[in-house]
């Protein structure tokens, strides 16, 4: 997909939609769901998501914790190479 924002459709039942270039082709997609599988009546909390918004805290701390555990792993392989060399 590249560089970007990407969107994504979640509706209040749980379905969400693959990711999507833009804003409006997320919004038809939920419209699409909307009457097949609802009647064509809103649910509540349907929303369209930036990918960013779909990653949210937990994905960003888990990231965090990716990028602590490899310092740490060159940390202890610095030290080892310092007391072999």
């Amino acid at each position: 997909m590249g560089v970007g924002v990407a969107y994504l459709y979640e509706c209040g039942c749980g379905a969400r939609s693959e990711r999507v270039r833009s804003e409006a082709t997320a919004d038809a997609v939920g419209t699409i769901h909307r009457n097949a599988c609802h009647g064509g009546l809103p649910m509540p909390g349907e929303r369209i998501l930036t990918n960013a918004e779909r990653i949210g805290f937990r994905g960003a701390l888990a990231g965090f914790g990716w990028i602590m555990a490899g310092m740490a792993a060159l940390y202890v392989l610095g030290s080892l190479w310092n007391t072999t060399h």
